[in-house]
């Protein structure tokens, strides 16, 4: 039986890539402009598909992350001027 995270991980990677396929799509018909004018096509609702879909992949990314921490070891480490000699590491 799966754990919750990797289910949680299908979800959002099946809800991130048709996103991100919307949004190559509103791209290509001139939905989205990003370093031009806004013209006449250009719709709100493509970018949000492109921010849900920023998101999505975002909290994918967190998951790991947090499934470690919940184990009791750190899930992200930064590592001090100090300490850059010695390899670091999150367990």
């Amino acid at each position: 039986m799966d754990s919750a995270a990797s289910r949680v991980e299908r979800v959002l990677i099946g809800f991130a890539v048709p996103l991100y396929l919307l949004t190559a799509l509103a791209f290509a018909e001139g939905r989205i402009s990003l370093l031009s004018e806004p013209g006449p096509n250009e719709d709100l609702w493509a970018v949000l598909f492109g921010s849900l879909a920023v998101l999505a992949s975002l909290l994918y990314a967190y998951i790991p992350t947090s499934e470690a921490s919940s184990m009791g070891r750190p899930g992200l480490t930064v590592c001090s001027a100090v300490n850059l000699r010695r390899r670091c590491s999150s367990g």
